[in-house]
This record gives structure tokens, sequence and C-alpha cells, in this order.
């Protein structure tokens, strides 16, 4: 693996990882990820810095007690999807020592998992579900596990990123909820999903990229489409532009 970024500079660095790795999810101060040749269940986990000028090791381990599907980050936690469709999550301790992964109450098996700064979401045949905090499940400031509920089309693809989450339906069609960025700082909506923003993209989509202010998506022909808070291209002075409608950008 190789990793940049203010924790280790511009320059990719690599870390050891004994083999290679299947699966990364990258928190605030650590990374966690799937050894493709480790102990079936076993996620590797790493704190930033380590061992000096942002390098590190391997040096934590989570046993989650079954194969692991895939793994989603929050802030400062983690969770693995295993194939057996239950979900398990544990925190970045500040000490060198990681309690036991928790099971999370879900309503079925989950097919696909994503996470957001301080939530997360899963997709099962009984519809979406999510838990954690903030505007991501329906502006709650407590902790809750939110009921599965169905969305008005099959959700091909979920992806979470700041505090909304994302799904694409059936062709060119998004849905996004929680808070999401408009462009228009006094008009970022925080829904739930059963009010979730709808974006028509013209085309097929193959991809979603949420974050705190802006979204992207990958189109099938190549484009890349924008809104929210985007940096213009060449223009960094530009910075925090609001973008009201959906931009081209390629």
């Amino acid at each position: 693996m190789q990793c940049w970024g203010s924790a280790f500079g511009p320059v990719p660095l690599s870390i050891v990882a004994r083999g290679t790795a299947t699966a990364i999810a990258l928190g605030d101060e650590m990374l966690c990820f799937l050894p493709a040749h480790g102990k079936p269940g076993v996620v590797n986990c790493a704190r930033f810095g380590a061992e000096g000028q942002g390098s590190t090791t391997d040096s934590l381990t989570i046993d989650v007690g079954t194969p692991v599907k895939s793994l989603a980050s929050g802030y400062r936690r983690f969770c693995a999807l295993t194939f057996d469709g239950e979900v398990k999550c544990w925190d970045d301790p500040l000490g060198e020592q990681i309690e036991p992964p928790e099971l999370v109450p879900l309503d079925g098996g989950a097919s696909e998992i994503c996470g957001g700064d301080y939530h997360f979401c899963i997709r099962s045949a009984r519809g979406v579900q999510c838990w954690g905090y903030g505007p991501g499940v329906g502006g709650s400031d407590k902790f809750r596990v939110t009921p599965a509920f169905e969305l008005p089309d099959s959700v091909s693809l979920l992806r979470c990123g700041g505090d909304q989450t994302c799904a694409l339906m059936e062709g060119d069609t998004v849905r996004c909820w929680g808070r999401v960025p408009s462009g228009v700082r006094q008009d970022e909506y925080q829904v739930g999903p059963s009010r979730s923003v709808v974006y028509r993209l013209g085309s097929p989509v193959i991809d979603i990229a949420p974050s705190r202010e802006h979204t992207c998506a990958a189109l099938e022909n190549g484009d890349v489409l924008c809104w929210g808070y985007v940096v213009a291209l060449g223009s960094p002075q530009e910075y925090r532009r609001a973008v009201r409608a959906v931009r081209r950008i390629r």
C-alpha cells in the first residue's frame, strides 16, 4: 500500500502491509485494511505516524470472527461487513488497546456498507438502514439505528461522505439525504431519506462520491458531474465556488 496527504507528505509512502491488501478504510488518524493472505476474519489496523514522519505499520489487529467482505470508516470508527451479511464496528482508541468489535443490530443481512463522518449506512434486501449521529441519519444528535426503509426505486449503489448519503437508482437518477451541499449556503438541506434530494444526470451513472461540501458522479460516457461547493479547476483562488446546478467538469 501507498499513502499520501497531511499525515504522510505529498510523496506516496509505502506502508508495511505484510502482503497484498484487498480492502482499506481510512479514519482520521488510523487506517484499517484486509490482508489478502491473512487469517479469515482478521483486520489489520495502523496508526498514522506510529514510527515517526508519517510512517506506520500494521500494529493492531481486529478479530471480527467471520470472513470479511468489505470495510467502511468514519471519523474515528470502523466497520466490517462480513460475507454472512453482519456488520461489526469498533472505535479508533486513544491508546493502543482496541475494544472487541460490536455487532450492529440490523433488520436484515447487508450486501453493501458505506461510512460518512459520523454515520454508516447499509443496503439489504429490505432497503437501506443507517446508524450514527447527525443529518446522515435524519438529524439526531444521539446515536441511533434507523429502521430499514425503502426508496421509491431499487438501489444499485450506496455511498456515504461527510454528513450525507447518496443512493444510485436505476439509470441516471441519484438520491441524496442528510446535509446535502446544494451550492447555496442558506440552502443546505438537512433531510431524511423520505425527503431526499433527487438528481437526474442525463446519462447512466457508474459511481458516486459524496463529501462534506460537494458531490461528484462518474457517468458511463466518461464525464464527471459535480454539484455543491467545488474547486474551479486550475484556479485555487476560487475554492468553495458555489455551483447550484449539476456542473460538467471534464
